[in-house]
């Protein structure tokens, strides 16, 4: 009897952890049936480029192979025979975009197998619904957290980039979540010693020595955190690279605000444990791209080595220089805005995917910040100050940073999508409005039953129902968003996966195991089954390459169905320079038809070689 009184008064404590670990396992179970059903085949195929790139070099790592891949066909091509996401490098495929996905999931799935590698970003995705509730709890109180995690649970971008589980957005904020919530951890309550420079220079040797030696048990609690935190954020640093640009000021800034309280010791113990985490990053940089810091975006890499040695240039004279500063700071913002920077265009873009995508989070979010400050102004907690600027920061930066360039994931330019990278691109920005928005739903639903006319535990009722009404309410129109919303819904994407599936296999059926295929957009569906060139005819570059290729490769070319004339231009003008024509091999379906590409002969050598292949049997014949 003493067990189950003990289970229930724990029970009771830990309500709200119980309930969001049932969420969280709850929305894993979600995604694992939308990405059972997706993945049919032995092979999985994507709906996107950089999926499908992801997802091949993590696979390869995984069995032990490394993050390159061998292409003899990259090399007479010059590069040509690759799929998008990738470049050759003296023949090898190696990844252009960030290694900490494939290293993450492929050590993972490398000790538990590769068949569980679609399944990891939910996986993580989960996790990060329950470090979210323990976060926010940190920072305002356990309702407001528990509610944040509902909504987070639920919200539409969520759920539609941990279903399309090998982008890199997922993995990447719930590292981030987990490095911020260890760093709460670690931020003690009583604020450390203050240590002067003079004083710690003068006892460097007992500072040193305290440093080395093992600290005692309850300090050696203190410290996991901070070293953890820091490996965190570089693990989450090398997932999304391009996203320390506002990441580790927020960090810089939340030092600030917590030098005291951190001390010296944990800020050494945050860089070791942030040194450690990038690590695995900076050595794959160095065997891909012969640079620790460098990646496989060129642009990145030059907009790096330009602000390097723009910086390196800087003297002690021009620093005080008005003009050399001015020069400095337009090279510094054009490296980092190469997107550009549209302020109009970039608020255009947050009306449309922040503000008219998701109006409840928004206005609701907006209307909990209103609250809060009226009910708190005079007493508003440090962590709380941290929390609006930090956010506010990087808010701004990302809106101005990634609305500043015009994203076209879908083929028709006008249409505003769930799937356009500005919904993953912002995800931090929607989480960081979630927590005001469950502050505003929290303190309304106490409002409607104030404590004076309603009893302690109708009012607890009527409470609980309120909060749970309103989050029901939120599911399903946010389950209504991402399953039907718009054309790149799950379900229509779902169907549009299948189709392409049954496409892909008629294709793979009608080619030979080391043929070409020539594709604009549906290398996703080919690759690695066959090799691809992503490019269309007529191209007299590309032309050339494929004179040379035809020697050792069958090729093919997968494109819209082409009128007769199209083909006789093909054959009679842009090919036949090249010793090229192009035949209808079969039409795939209504849009798409599949084409070989084969060697030009002449006529007149046609009939040559069948008048002697006359006379040779003729002989035989004699014979």
């Amino acid at each position: 009897m003493k067990f189950f009184n003990k289970i229930h008064t724990k029970t009771k404590k830990n309500w709200a952890d119980i309930i969001v670990i049932i969420i969280a396992l709850l929305f894993f179970v979600f995604c694992l049936v939308f990405i059972s059903n997706y993945q049919v085949e032995d092979y999985p195929r994507f709906s996107s480029p950089d999926e499908t790139a992801n997802y091949f070099f993590t696979n390869s790592f995984s069995q032990g192979e490394g993050i390159t891949s061998f292409n003899e066909s990259g090399i007479y091509s010059e590069g040509w025979v690759r799929p998008r996401s990738m470049r050759v490098d003296q023949g090898f495929l190696k990844p252009v975009s960030f290694p900490g996905i494939i290293l993450i999931f492929g050590s993972i799935s490398g000790f538990f197998g590769n068949q569980i590698i679609p399944y990891l970003s939910p996986l993580f995705a989960s996790l990060g619904i329950i470090i979210f509730f323990y976060l926010i709890k940190r920072i305002f109180n356990k309702r407001v957290a528990l509610l944040s995690a509902a909504l987070l649970s639920v919200f539409p971008v969520y759920i539609y980039y941990s279903v399309r589980s090998m982008f890199h957005n997922i993995l990447f904020i719930v590292l981030a979540l987990a490095s911020l919530y260890l760093l709460s951890r670690g931020i003690n309550r009583v604020k450390a010693k203050k240590t002067k420079i003079k004083e710690f220079f003068s006892n460097f040797k007992n500072y040193f020595n305290k440093f080395l030696s093992l600290p005692e048990k309850n300090d050696f609690k203190k410290l996991i955190p901070i070293f953890f935190s820091g490996v965190f954020l570089g693990l989450a640093l090398i997932t999304r690279t391009s996203e320390l640009l506002w990441l580790l000021p927020i960090f810089f800034v939340v030092w600030l605000f917590f030098t005291k309280r951190i001390g010296f010791n944990k800020t050494l113990l945050f860089l070791a444990g942030l040194f450690l985490g990038l690590l695995p990053g900076l050595v794959s940089n160095q065997f891909l791209y012969g640079d620790a810091l460098s990646g496989g975006y060129s642009e990145m890499n030059a907009s790096i080595s330009e602000i390097s040695e723009t910086g390196q240039s800087m003297s002690v004279k021009k620093i005080f220089n008005l003009e050399e500063l001015g020069v400095f700071y337009e090279k510094v913002k054009d490296n980092i805005f190469y997107f550009g920077l549209k302020p109009r265009q970039s608020l255009n873009m947050f009306n449309l995917y922040v503000i008219k995508m998701f109006p409840y989070l928004f206005w609701v979010a907006i209307l909990g910040f209103l609250v809060f400050v009226i009910r708190n102004i005079k007493r508003l907690k440090k962590k709380h100050i941290v929390y609006f600027v930090t956010g506010t920061l990087f808010s701004v930066f990302l809106v101005l940073y990634y609305g500043s360039w015009l994203f076209n994931d879908n083929p028709d330019l006008s249409q505003i999508t769930i799937g356009n990278s500005y919904t993953r691109y912002w995800l931090p920005i929607y989480l960081w409005l979630m927590p005001m928005a469950g502050y505003f739903l929290y303190r309304f639903s106490n409002a409607l039953f104030p404590v004076k006319y309603v009893a302690k535990k109708w009012r607890t009722i009527f409470v609980n129902s309120i909060q749970i009404l309103v989050v029901t309410l939120f599911a399903l129109s946010s389950l209504s968003f991402v399953l039907f919303g718009s054309s790149e819904g799950l379900l229509f994407s779902r169907y549009s996966y299948f189709y392409d599936q049954k496409s892909a296999n008629v294709v793979i059926s009608e080619t030979e195991s080391d043929a070409i295929i020539l594709t604009k957009y549906h290398d996703k569906l080919f690759f690695p089954q066959r090799k691809v060139i992503v490019a269309t005819l007529p191209d007299n570059d590309l032309s050339f390459q494929l004179e040379k290729l035809i020697e050792k490769y069958p090729i093919y070319y997968y494109h819209f169905k082409l009128p007769e004339k199209d083909i006789r231009y093909l054959n009679e003008r842009r090919l036949i320079p090249y010793g090229l024509n192009i035949n209808l091999v079969r039409e795939v379906d209504d849009t798409f038809s599949l084409y070989e590409i084969i060697k030009y002969v002449e006529e007149e050598t046609v009939e040559k070689d069948e008048t002697n292949q006359v006379e040779d049997d003729l002989d035989q014949t004699k014979k």
